[in-house]
């Protein structure tokens, strides 16, 4: 297992206080998963991660891979930007719970308009309401 940053000992401090009653993980923005603590992960029996950056599955499975597997957790890796394609994705994994990672924070870098950043934010709220979600971003983030 990974050595746990402080900051991915908090979240698993988080993480451990919440009962998913999904068995499938939408990772939206996971990148490597640098801040997702193995002992999250392997509560799920599926994983769909979806990262624009190209070696995001590498990395990922190279630092998660071998424990998943060991586990039978499938995880599917999609390189894209869910974002653009949110309430489709929704849709293709209806009893999936979500998780964004560093990804709803930098919408603020996408959007230069504060009116423009809320509304996008209250679609994604909107598109979200019956379903188990949630969000961490960094420091640098919005």
């Amino acid at each position: 297992m990974p050595e746990l940053t402080p900051t991915v000992q908090l979240l698993a401090q988080f993480f451990a206080q919440i009962d998913p009653k999904s068995e499938h993980l939408l990772l939206i923005g996971g990148s490597a998963g640098w801040m997702m603590p193995q002992s999250w992960l392997t509560r799920f029996k599926r994983i769909d991660a979806y990262d624009i950056d190209p070696l995001a599955a590498w990395l990922f499975n190279w630092r998660h891979g071998t424990a998943l597997m060991a586990q039978g957790i499938t995880v599917q890796h999609h390189r894209e930007d869910a974002l653009l394609r949110l309430p489709e994705i929704l849709q293709e994994h209806p009893d999936a719970c979500v998780w964004f990672d560093n990804v709803l924070g930098q919408l603020r870098y996408r959007l230069d308009d504060e009116a423009a950043l809320e509304r996008q934010l209250g679609q994604i709220q909107h598109w979200l309401q019956g379903r188990a979600w949630g969000s961490v971003h960094d420091l640098y983030s919005g």
